[in-house]
């Protein structure tokens, strides 16, 4: 089990089920294992979600969660997709591990490929839109945190500081500082306007998986960060400040914010999911699945429900009870 990376341990599993079934007798089938979903989002309408894997991007219907579409690309891993402020632009962001890094941009409307951005020589963990809706960031195991302006090749910003794999970034709401986080164990925060390092937060002590900025919040800008150490810290980046943290009992994958309440939501390797108030940092209740090692989860522009990976597709849970 790789634990730098809990991701590919979806790939590890498929190659075990395939090795197991050459020394099985021949009378015994063996069904194909459905790749692990590694980002979910809903669509600006709130009227669709879109759930990417290694098969491509499927598209469901909300709130039924039934099957409607596909979208399919060249590289062989989809790690992140988000849409533009606007929603008129789709990134997709990937590539193949140890040769390429890659961002798709297209237009949601058209599906007209914009751009193909290819900087990264590793595969592409995280990509933000900048409140423009033509700039975007993009962190790989590289190392490299790249800004595209114009999300094109034309003119790329670097930002050099990572000693390992960069895994997770966040811009925060006026898009004047920029947080990334990774394998190095490490949180650290920019300076858009110069690519300096304002500072690094270093108090996780094993890799970091994922990273959300708070929405909808008057006060100092706040994060919430997860890592291997098993632990979910709340930051205050700004002025490099951990407010709080608490340890979970297994290791967190993703997490997301309600998008109204100082409340965020966790999964977890053993497949749980964990709400947690960003305040107290009390553990609220806990939702078991029916399925480990979940790597995404989104919460309904409601703040209703929490959509992550099911049996057949996705599945959906209460947030937090009326």
């Amino acid at each position: 089990m790789n634990k730098v990376q809990p991701r590919w341990t979806g790939l590890v599993q498929i190659l075990l089920i395939i090795i197991q079934s050459l020394f099985l007798p021949s009378a015994t089938v063996i069904e194909a294992a459905e790749p692990p979903i590694t980002s979910i989002t809903f669509t600006s309408d709130g009227k669709s979600v879109l759930a990417a894997s290694q098969a491509g991007v499927n598209i469901y219907d909300w709130p039924n969660l039934k099957r409607r579409g596909k979208l399919e690309f060249a590289f062989a891993n989809i790690h992140d997709i988000q849409f533009s402020p606007d929603a008129q632009r789709l990134a997709i962001a990937g590539g193949n591990p140890g040769e390429t890094g890659v961002v798709n941009v297209f237009g949601w409307q058209s599906r007209d490929t914009i751009s193909a951005l290819r900087q990264h020589q590793d595969s592409v963990y995280s990509i933000a839109w900048m409140n423009d809706n033509r700039r975007i960031v993009s962190v790989s195991l590289d190392r490299q945190v790249l800004l595209y302006h114009d999300s094109s090749e034309r003119k790329v910003q670097k930002f050099a500081g990572h000693s390992k794999g960069v895994t997770a970034v966040c811009l925060l709401k006026d898009d004047t500082i920029l947080v990334t986080a990774g394998i190095d164990q490490s949180l650290r925060v920019w300076d858009v306007s110069t690519g300096k390092m304002i500072r690094t937060l270093n108090n996780h002590t094993a890799p970091i998986h994922d990273l959300q900025y708070r929405p909808n919040h008057d006060g100092l800008p706040m994060v919430a960060s997860i890592s291997d150490d098993r632990t979910l810290r709340f930051w205050q980046p700004t002025i490099g400040r951990m407010v709080r943290f608490v340890k979970l009992d297994s290791i967190p994958l993703a997490v997301v914010w309600h998008p109204q309440k100082p409340i965020v939501a966790t999964t977890t390797s053993m497949g749980n999911i964990a709400i947690v108030d960003a305040e107290t940092a009390e553990i609220l209740k806990q939702i078991k699945t029916n399925q480990k090692w979940i790597y995404a989860l989104v919460v309904s522009p409601d703040g209703k429900w929490i959509v992550t990976q099911g049996e057949d597709g996705l599945q959906r849970h209460p947030f937090l009870e009326e």
